[in-house]
């Protein structure tokens, strides 16, 4: 019987695709608050600065982020025949404004088991 060989490439690329899944989940849910303001890390290096900002400008970077992290895992799955789950896409739309803590790290959890790929196991 003819088999699919995975590819160096489209390991690479489920690798990089469940990443940003995860980095998209934590944006989400910083998007999906209601706070005044957020503090925002930033590292170069072994320099880090924490910096609070009011949420709306925040939520600006944030939304540039997020756009470019989507754009990435779309293009990514098109390209290396990577079929994106039900969970996935709710991600990517950021339709689970609703979870709490816990259902995050289940989501979280999800894409760490995630098979990615039909029919074949990481």
């Amino acid at each position: 019987m003819a088999k699919i060989v995975k590819t160096e490439t489209q390991e690479n690329a489920l690798k990089s695709i469940n990443s940003n899944l995860k980095a998209l989940l934590g944006v989400n849910g910083i998007l999906n608050i209601s706070e005044e303001t957020c503090l925002i890390t930033i590292s170069a290096g072994s320099q880090r600065a924490c910096v609070a900002v009011e949420k709306r400008f925040g939520d600006e970077i944030l939304q540039d982020i997020r756009k470019k992290l989507a754009k990435e895992i779309k293009a990514l799955a098109r390209k290396n025949a990577i079929i994106l789950d039900e969970s996935d896409l709710k991600i990517l739309e950021n339709r689970n404004s609703g979870l709490d803590y816990a259902e995050t790290e289940m989501e979280i959890r999800e894409i760490d088991n995630h098979q990615g790929i039909e029919g074949q196991e990481n």
